[in-house]
């Protein structure tokens, strides 16, 4: 959360650096709002509905690159993925889910939807992990 009352510059500074050095994957960022007839609503130092924008806008920034950061460190790999569709109108590749919950662009056989399949993941684009299924693959029925 951004813009409580009372936070200043050198607050948000603070909390910015910290949740920078954490290895997040996703940070659900929001503004404070002030609530009728809440305690909060009636301290002293609110902060401008601007500032508070900004300092959101800066911190779904960061989030934007924590997300990347976390997805990068599994180019290469081989995840266990159920996929989860029909292939895209478009590209004719699948959505996948790994393991741990990222989602996934998949270039598979349609057959394997709702199965899970040894996925080695190439690359990142627009925010997705994108891969192939291995060749010689037996997908397991979910």
């Amino acid at each position: 959360m951004v813009g409580f009352p009372g936070e200043t510059a050198d607050v948000f500074e603070h909390n910015y650096q910290f949740i920078a050095r954490l290895p997040l994957a996703y940070m659900h960022v929001f503004r404070y709002s002030p609530r009728p007839q809440t305690k909060a609503a009636l301290l002293a130092n609110q902060v401008d509905e601007k500032l508070k924008k900004e300092r959101s806008r800066i911190m779904r920034s960061l989030s934007q690159q924590k997300s990347i950061q976390f997805k990068q460190r599994y180019l290469g790999e081989v995840r266990p993925t159920l996929i989860l569709n029909k292939p895209d109108a478009e590209t004719g590749r699948l959505t996948g889910l790994t393991d741990n919950y990222l989602k996934t662009s998949v270039a598979a056989d349609k057959d394997w939807i709702g199965k899970i399949v040894p996925l080695r993941i190439s690359s990142l684009q627009q925010g997705i992990l994108c891969g192939k299924v291995i060749a010689s693959a037996n997908p397991t029925p979910n």
